[in-house]
């Protein structure tokens, strides 16, 4: 009997079927217990794993692994240490140094390990003892260089600095003294000198005048070395300076007024005259001719004034200049009923609206009813002086108080209708859509419930929809063509319903079944899979199970032999491989592989050697040279290989030989060349000696007027009236206002090279071009003010006549309104005009002989009532007596 097909035999792991019983067994890696099942054996602590550093043990078998810094050999148990140093330098800047489980870094003389540990730093020679440099140490990558501060030169050493001696080429560019420092030079002046401001060099007269004008009170005037004072003219005296009163000589001549001035005086005449061309005697104005009177109508010229009439048919007014024309109105509104307009020469009756003009003085109401003239559409009802217009019920008046229109009572809120409104004369209905009907209130629609009765004539399902309704049926159902009976869904029919395999129609559903040796898809009533054996216990297979429609079989991936149970061929260990170095055998399976600096071939098993010059794939700074399994690096001609063996760094030829180069020497890869300080240039034939560069001469200095050579540079200065800007090449202007004003009495204004003097408004300047005398702005056009113009120290004032305010513009005389204030004392009405005002009164009133009362007019005495008058205030009205009514013209009786 062969117990092992059933259930294994109950073995856990592999069963052997012998004669007459059998035996268990476990597979690689576990130890059987109880003659069935079977246990891990931990390897890594029963010591027998051969792990050279540490053991994991795992399921069946175990995995060594190494310390940082070691990698596992290929037999999966050796630890060798990983040379850092060989993939790319081990990060390395420089020199890289393998050590066992680590690596260190180093780098060339004259550089530094930084905090990385990787990269090299330049150390800062200059950091200690000034890299023994006298003055000014810079340090370089690998190495420094001493240069001197200006003023010094490099000594042969090429460490010392010796002083330059400025003064001895071009007098240090001094335009007087030069005197030698330690580092530079000074430039000093002659007694009676100083140096231009920013200018260290040029040499300028000093101007006394500028300090406080020189002590002068006036008049300054420089000269080489020393200065003297002197007083403008009008004035007497050196340093101190006396007006001088010349309306006091009486020898001046002026016809009218004189007036003295600090330094001068003027002539001045009375109001209405005007000063001559001569300055000195006064012409009389004559203010008709030259049209500066003001005078309404009629200007008559007088000595020094003039006086204004009226022509005839007008009154001068009480200010003497506007003439009034005589008011026909203001004496019993000129007989007018209503309005009475004055004209110029005569006056006009006219009525309020609604009135008709009769005799040229009464005014009678128009019916615009009984004439047909007042448009309203409807109704018309006559008032005094007037008519309305009126609307039957259930019209509006629009606004222009004629046209009446009907109220659609529709057009606010749909007159409270919730669906449709119709309007009507007078009135509106409410209506609602089909399904809808109006409830009680006549003004709101419901639905019909059709469902409600019948069940809507519906075969299954009835649903009532606002206005209609709606006929569905039941799932696994489907409407007929009447819109209200239901038909049973045969699913099987289309698509076999949806079934993978067996489709069985059912009342208003229908069901799917699988084949024999298929079941349902999880989560699945219509789609059927295989059962696929392989999915449990792995179908009994200890590696490959294969499913099959109803069944499966076993087998053994590559590099095994047997079916239900694999047992491993090492082809390394048959001598089988064809590997060309290495074997490597694996589970399952075996690979071959190279020895370092070799490539594995297409064909897997042969060695090729890697050109890495080649395949670019050395790190070689420069030339890269191949050798079997390996490669070694080489430099160019000017450079020398690192410790690292990889890379190339320059050949310092300036550190090497420090006095090759004159001035400075700058190295290059592969070379070096010279170069000079600022202001010197290099010897084009020698390449390595420099000489002084004249900016001057050559054009290059930039300066703006004057250009000094010296040694290693040069420097600017500027022509007399001008100083050095802080940019120390461009000259800027002296601004002689910044100093006392530049003497100018008032306003100072500079010029390049020069200044001159302005007076304020209202002010001249006199023959001193510094000095400012006082205008008199009346003299010309009486000062451009409409009535009296008075003279005022830099300035002047215009005012006005009695009856008149100065404008905003402070010429223009602007009539006072006298109206404004309290009515101007008027009852009723008053009327303003320039200069002066009247009062008048309503219609109904006549003024009192103040001037200002208004008193009522009693139209009784001279009526037009017909019977009875009675007299109102400002007005009348008319009445019958007993019997009679009053006609439509409130006139006369009936």
């Amino acid at each position: 009997i062969n117990e092992c097909i059933t259930n294994n035999g109950g073995c856990e792991h592999i069963c052997i079927n012998k004669i007459p019983l059998f035996d268990c067994l476990c597979m690689n890696g576990f130890r059987l217990q109880n003659e069935k099942f079977c246990s891990d054996i931990n390897e890594c602590l029963e010591q027998t794993s051969g792990c050279s550093h540490d053991c994991d043990n795992t399921e069946g078998s175990y995995l060594c692994s190494c310390l940082t810094g070691y990698l596992l050999e290929s037999d999966n148990h050796t630890c060798t240490d990983i040379n850092e140093c060989i993939i790319d330098n081990g990060g390395c800047e420089e020199t890289c140094d393998n050590t066992n489980g680590s690596y260190t870094c180093s780098c060339e003389t004259g550089y530094a390990v930084d905090e990385s540990g990787h990269n090299c730093t330049d150390i800062d020679e200059c950091s200690l003892n000034n890299g023994g440099c006298d003055q000014i140490c810079t340090n370089l990558e690998g190495t420094h260089n001493c240069s001197c501060r200006s003023g010094y030169i490099m000594g042969a050493n090429k460490v010392s600095c010796i002083d330059i001696n400025e003064c001895v080429d071009n007098n240090g560019g001094c335009s007087q003294i030069c005197s030698n420092t330690d580092g530079s030079f000074e430039c000093e002046c002659y007694n009676g000198y100083g140096l231009i401001e920013n200018s260290t060099t040029n040499c300028i007269d000093t101007n006394e005048c500028l300090v406080n004008n020189g002590n002068c009170q006036q008049l300054c005037t420089n000269t080489n070395g020393s200065f003297y004072c002197s007083c403008k003219s009008g004035y007497n005296g050196t340093v101190f300076c006396e007006d001088i009163n010349e309306c006091n000589l009486e020898i001046l001549g002026c016809n009218q007024t004189c007036i003295n001035t600090v330094g001068s005086y003027y002539c001045q005449c009375l109001s209405g005259y005007t000063l001559s061309n001569d300055s000195h005697s006064c012409i009389d104005n004559d203010e008709c001719l030259m049209g500066t009177d003001i005078c309404d109508q009629v200007c008559t010229n007088d000595p020094g004034s003039y006086h204004c009439s009226c022509n005839t048919g007008y009154s001068l007014k009480s200010n003497g200049i506007s003439c009034i024309d005589i008011n026909e109105c203001m004496s019993n509104n000129g007989g007018c009923q209503h309005i009475c307009v004055n004209y110029v020469p005569l006056f006009q009756c006219s009525c309020y609206d609604g009135y008709r003009l009769q005799n040229d003085q009464f005014c009678s109401d128009i019916d615009e009813c009984l004439e047909q003239t007042s448009g309203c559409s409807h109704d018309c009802e006559n008032t005094e002086g007037s008519y309305l217009c009126i609307c039957p019920t259930g019209y509006l008046l629009e606004p222009d108080n004629h046209t009446c229109t009907d109220i659609n009572e529709c057009v606010i809120n749909n007159g409270g209708c919730e669906e449709t409104c119709d309007n009507t004369n007078g009135s509106y209905t409410c209506s609602c859509q089909t399904g809808y009907t109006v409830d009680d209130s006549g003004h709101n629609c419901t639905d019909i419930d059709e469902c409600s009765s019948n069940n809507g004539d519906c075969d299954q399902i009835c649903t009532n929809l606002e206005g209609t309704h709606n006929c569905s049926c039941m799932s696994g159902y489907i409407m007929a063509a009447n819109g209200t009976s239901c038909i049973d869904i045969i699913e099987c029919i289309d698509n076999n319903g949806g079934c993978s395999q067996i489709c069985s129609n059912t009342d208003g559903s229908f069901e799917c079944e699988c084949y024999n040796g298929y079941d349902f898809i999880e989560n699945s009533t219509t789609d059927c899979i295989d059962i696929n054996e392989c999915l449990v216990n792995n179908g009994g297979c200890q590696q490959i199970c294969t499913n099959t429609n109803g069944s499966h079989y076993c087998s053994c991936i590559s590099g095994y032999s047997g079916n239900v149970f694999c047992v491993d061929i090492d082809p390394c260990e048959l001598g089988i491989s064809g590997c060309n170095q290495t074997c490597i055998n694996t589970v399952g399976s075996y690979y071959c592989q190279c020895e370092s600096g070799y490539t594995l071939n297409n064909d897997s098993h042969s060695c090729l050697d890697n050109d890495e010059c080649v395949m670019e794939i050395d790190i070689c700074d420069q030339v890269c040279i191949n050798n079997p399994g390996s490669y070694h690096c080489s430099c160019n001609t000017g450079y020398s290989l690192k410790s690292n063996g990889i890379s190339c760094i320059d050949e310092d030829e300036c550190h090497i030989n420090p006095n090759i180069c004159d001035q400075t020497c700058m190295n290059t890869d592969g070379s070096f060349y010279c170069e000079c300080y600022s202001g010197y240039r290099l010897d084009t034939h020698t390449n390595n000696t420099c000489s002084d560069i004249d900016e001057c001469i050559e054009g290059t200095s930039g300066c703006d007027q004057i250009c000094n050579n010296t040694v290693g540079s040069y420097n600017c200065s500027c022509m007399t009236g001008y100083q050095l800007n802080s940019d120390d090449h461009n000259c800027d202007d002296v601004n002689e206002c910044t100093i006392n004003n530049g003497g100018c009495q008032q306003t100072c204004i500079n010029t390049i090279g020069s200044h001159y003097c302005l007076c304020q408004e209202g002010y001249s300047l006199n023959n001193s071009d510094t000095n400012c005398t006082d205008n008199n702005e009346c003299i010309e056009n009486n000062g451009g003010c409409d009535h009296t113009c008075t003279n005022t120290v830099g300035s002047y004032i215009c005012s006005c006549d009695t009856g008149y305010s100065l404008s905003t513009d402070e010429h223009n005389c602007t009539d006072i309104n006298e109206c404004d204030s309290s009515n101007g004392g008027c009852d009723q009405i008053c009327n303003n005009v320039p200069g002066s005002h009247y009062c008048s009164c309503k219609v109904g009133y006549i003024l009192h002989s103040n001037g200002s009362t208004c008193v009522d007019i009693d139209e009784c005495i001279d009526s037009d009532c017909e019977q009875i008058c009675n007299n109102t205030i400002g007005s009348y009205r008319c009445s019958c007596n007993n019997g009679y009514f009053l006609n439509s013209d409130g006139r006369r009786c009936s």
